[in-house]
């Protein structure tokens, strides 16, 4: 282990003069180059680290040394330098943490590109950093919702920003609604606005099961309830004695990746796996040529999200919601990775670009591999999207889901730290 850590050491150090070295400033470039630029960099960097931590280290001095005004140059090197000793395994956690809360404090908000903001947040989230990750989102959804949004792209903004800071209200729609030009965002946003107003009190309509722990506790009964799931492959059947639906599912859900996986098999293993009574949800647009007429798209939901892109849990959810009209959905084996353990044994996925499984955290054993991925959907968002909607009474669940959506956010960002970020995975 010494050597190989002396190893990573020498080449990354080498390799940090090299790009650390002068290069030609951004400043020098075409103009509209810049913003995107620099966020492109920081994106391409995040999703090269799990597999190639040179790469990131080169992607990342390259964003290290470009210039902006509205961020000092000072202040950037000096993250960059802390990320890059985190990722070597030549300085703690506790060090990293520290320059990103600085970093982000030293950061007018308002004065940067939105797009370069969300990299950073993305780049912060990814080796680990929630916490300071989640105050930079925060802080950038503050200044949109104090900003009267003039055209498109500040509206769509305007209203993300007030749901992930749960001030979304109808008002706010009728007042902004009018610059989005998408009828889909614009159905999607009005939809989301129905669910805030109304009664609180509304009969159960489904139930989502997803794939994390459940609690000991959960005593609700969904024997008349429709059971819906998230397919993945290798995670397919869930009929064991723990299971609190006695292994009853009508609804699964799957994402781009799971489609591909079932595209591949022989009709007849596709017949096992996909029970004819059992009805098959697949993202909009996503291109499934097997004949199956249980099949429909689920509802994309991406436009309301301020930082990140949905998980499939909350957007099931959503989904749900849209699909049984009036009624509440319950929730359970989805807390946000707010448990010591990340997935159940019956529901962890085969890797199949890894060539095998995933243990209890939903890694493949790759450093940054969970931070990354969790960093890419931002779990802060996506707890705000469903945060909104259990107040105003169209969720429940166990007590796990429960703890997950009341805690505060810094315990909630606090424990993907202390079970994530700390120990790299």
């Amino acid at each position: 282990m010494g050597t190989q850590r002396n190893q990573v050491t020498n080449k990354t150090q080498n390799l940090r003069r090299q790009s650390m070295a002068p290069l030609r400033p951004l400043r020098t470039l075409p103009k509209r180059a810049t913003g995107n630029f620099r966020s492109r960099v920081l994106r391409k960097a995040c999703n090269s680290l799990s597999s190639d931590t040179a790469q990131f280290c080169t992607l990342l001095s390259s964003w290290a040394v470009s210039t902006t005004r509205q961020i000092s140059r000072v202040e950037q090197v000096e993250l960059c330098r802390r990320i890059t000793a985190w990722v070597t395994l030549e300085d703690d956690f506790d060090s990293l943490r520290e320059a990103a809360h600085e970093f982000v404090a030293s950061l007018r908000v308002e004065l940067l590109d939105f797009g370069e903001l969300r990299a950073i947040a993305r780049l912060l989230g990814t080796v680990g950093a929630f916490t300071p990750s989640q105050i930079l989102v925060e802080k950038a959804a503050r200044s949109s919702v104090a900003r009267q949004p003039t055209d498109e792209r500040q509206a769509r903004e305007f209203l993300q920003a007030a749901i992930y800071l749960g001030e979304f209200d109808r008002d706010l729609l009728t007042r902004t609604l009018h610059l989005i030009k998408s009828k889909e965002e614009r159905r999607i946003f009005s939809f989301y606005s129905s669910l805030i107003d109304g009664e609180k009190s509304r009969p159960l309509g489904a139930v989502f099961y997803g794939p994390g722990p459940v609690s000991d506790q959960q005593t609700a009964s969904f024997q008349e309830c429709p059971i819906a799931r998230v397919l993945m492959p290798g995670v397919t059947d869930w009929t064991n004695d723990s299971d609190k639906a006695e292994g009853r599912t009508e609804f699964v859900y799957a994402n781009g990746q799971t489609v591909e996986w079932l595209s591949t098999l022989e009709p007849s293993t596709l017949t096992e796996i996909l029970n004819p009574n059992v009805h098959l949800k697949v993202k909009p647009n996503q291109n499934w040529s097997p004949a199956r007429p249980n099949t429909s798209t689920f509802l994309d939901v991406r436009a309301l999200y301020f930082s990140g892109n949905p998980n499939m849990g909350p957007n099931a959810i959503l989904d749900l919601l849209a699909s049984f009209s009036g009624t509440h959905v319950y929730v359970l084996g989805n807390n946000f990775y707010q448990s010591d353990v990340g997935y159940r044994p019956d529901s962890r996925r085969n890797f199949l670009s890894q060539g095998g499984g995933s243990d209890k955290f939903g890694s493949t054993g790759r450093s940054f591999e969970r931070c990354a991925s969790m960093a890419s959907h931002d779990q802060p968002s996506n707890r705000a999207i469903l945060a909104n909607l259990l107040k105003h009474g169209w969720l429940s669940g166990d007590d796990l889901f429960l703890t997950s959506m009341t805690k505060a956010t810094p315990d909630f960002t606090g424990h993907l730290e202390t079970h994530y970020g700390v120990h790299r995975r």
